[in-house]
């Protein structure tokens, strides 16, 4: 056959018997080609083919078009079975092992040159990759009737590093902990670790970017100008903070200075302050609605009334503030949080927001869009944590120009905090000076000196329950204890400020 390169040592039908006929094999023992140059019987063809050591594979339609032809032209008389190649072992990744940006759809004039995208992460019990096995090839054969070896295949070798754990089959390694998925590879091994902590050993700046990460982020350096640094937990940071955001769903710690500059620990419980007074309220109010259509339908006259018609009747006749809750909820609910919380809850609050659009249209409403949307408020309610136990505290040496925001207690353990706006649903604590801005708490607030001598406007905000203790208080510092306010107009030390109830005063005493 023309092209085929073909053994040298194969037998040579000329030279077992001397009879115009040739039979060649290939080198790689797959084909074997019969050249006839006369008249012969069929059956001598096969007992050449036999001599010749062909047995395998004969194309008894090529043999006789041979022996039809015997002019000397070459037919392949047998074809072997080639070996079928397997598949190498491969490794399935099913997380990003780069951070990736994602750019805007409006247009590259958007484009936020700080936004280098996510730090990779993966929660708890999540596949992070599988080892497909190695599959072995199939052995071809010669028309001889040897067998041809399959290529050997290659295995990999996985293992489960810290925080991760196998699979029974020790095919899939799962993460054990919220945090950074990580590879290792050192040639076909390949081994799978969680770090649930995230450390930078440089500043937050343009050449790291913005920090996003859902497990606690850890910052060596400091967090310059215009960059942010967003956590699924913590955020400890051993510089300063300057003209800078930094949003936590757990604690805030800064060693260094916070100027001109914004901080929130807590953010799904601060987003739950803010949202759960509305959903409680629109969530009474539904419900209530609810039974009264159930009194209504069970009225004689109104069995087949279509439950929006009632709805809106009950509406416009009792629960006439309905329509305001959901507004009211919704612009509540709106709020831009992307890289402030978890999927569930994104998700959760993006349904509540899409049904309470679509339930505007009351007349048009059905029965189950409602048991719905009561499901969806359930839902988002238990998600916002607000009940949780685990405040998430801010503590920080000295702030100025900044606003600091925990859904725990705040501590400014320094110098103090100058010209800053400080909110807490626990307590505060400030061991030096809280000179201008505002100072509001849940809870008790405690301060070394508040104001100054230049008679810098400072106002401390407490509820009715709660108190304020000073050790030095200067003129102009305003202290509201639930819907009562003093305002010093001369020095004070050592002083105690809360609500008494019997005289539905304000009280002054010594510590």
């Amino acid at each position: 056959m023309a092209g085929q390169d073909y053994k040298t040592d194969a037998p040579d039908a000329s030279q077992v018997e001397k009879s115009p006929v040739e039979i060649r094999i290939s080198s790689d023992g797959l084909y074997a080609s019969l050249k006839v140059k006369k008249q012969l019987d069929l059956g001598r063809i096969y007992e050449l083919l036999s001599a010749a050591g062909v047995i395998y594979g004969i194309d008894h339609q090529a043999v006789e078009t041979a022996l039809s032809l015997f002019n000397g032209e070459w037919v392949v008389a047998a074809t072997g079975l080639p070996p079928q190649p397997g598949a190498d072992a491969r490794l399935e990744v099913y997380f990003a092992v780069e951070r990736t940006v994602i750019l805007p759809e409006d247009g590259l004039e958007k484009i936020d040159y700080r936004d280098k995208g996510a730090v990779p992460s993966t929660v708890s019990e999540t596949l992070l990759t599988k080892k497909v096995p190695a599959v072995p090839g199939k052995p071809g054969k010669t028309v001889t009737g040897k067998e041809i070896p399959a290529p050997p295949v290659k295995d990999i070798f996985l293992r489960a590093g810290k925080n991760t754990y196998f699979s029974n089959d020790k095919l899939q390694v799962f993460s054990a902990v919220l945090g950074r998925p990580l590879l290792d590879r050192q040639g076909r091994h390949y081994t799978i670790t969680v770090e649930p902590v995230f450390s930078l050993n440089s500043d937050v700046d343009l050449s790291s970017g913005h920090i996003r990460f859902q497990g606690d982020i850890i910052i060596k350096g400091k967090v310059t100008e215009s960059m942010e640094v967003h956590s699924g937990r913590s955020v400890q940071v051993f510089g300063s903070v300057n003209g800078a955001l930094i949003k936590a769903e757990g604690a805030v710690s800064v060693r260094g200075n916070v100027i001109n500059s914004s901080m929130l620990a807590g953010t799904r419980q601060y987003f739950g302050f803010q949202l759960y007074p509305y959903l409680v309220g629109f969530e009474s109010t539904l419900a209530e609605i609810l039974s009264a259509y159930q009194q209504i339908k069970s009225a004689p006259g109104y069995e087949d009334a279509r439950f929006g018609f009632i709805l809106d009747i009950l509406v416009e006749k009792k629960f006439y503030g309905f329509r305001g809750q959901i507004e009211k909820l919704s612009q509540a609910a709106a709020i831009d949080f992307p890289h402030d919380f978890s999927k569930d809850l994104i998700y959760a609050v993006s349904s509540l927001t899409n049904q309470l659009n679509e339930f505007k249209r009351l007349p048009y409403q059905e029965l189950n869009n409602a048991v719905e949307l009561l499901q969806t408020a359930a839902t988002v309610k238990k998600l916002l944590s607000i009940n949780s136990a685990d405040k998430c505290d801010i503590n920080a040496l000295y702030c100025l120009n900044s606003r600091l925001v925990a859904s725990g207690k705040v501590t400014i353990a320094g110098q103090g905090c100058f010209h800053t706006d400080i909110t807490s649903y626990d307590s505060i604590e400030i061991n030096g000076v809280a000179r201008g801005g505002t100072i509001r708490a849940r809870k008790n607030i405690r301060v070394n000196t508040v104001g100054s001598e230049a008679a810098v406007v400072t106002n401390v905000i407490v509820p009715q329950d709660q108190a304020v203790f000073i050790n030095k208080a200067f003129e102009n510092t305003i202290v509201t204890v639930g819907e009562s306010s003093y305002k010093f107009s001369s020095q004070r030390s050592r002083v105690k400020i809360c609500f008494n109830k019997d005289t539905g005063r304000i009280d002054l005493a010594v510590f």
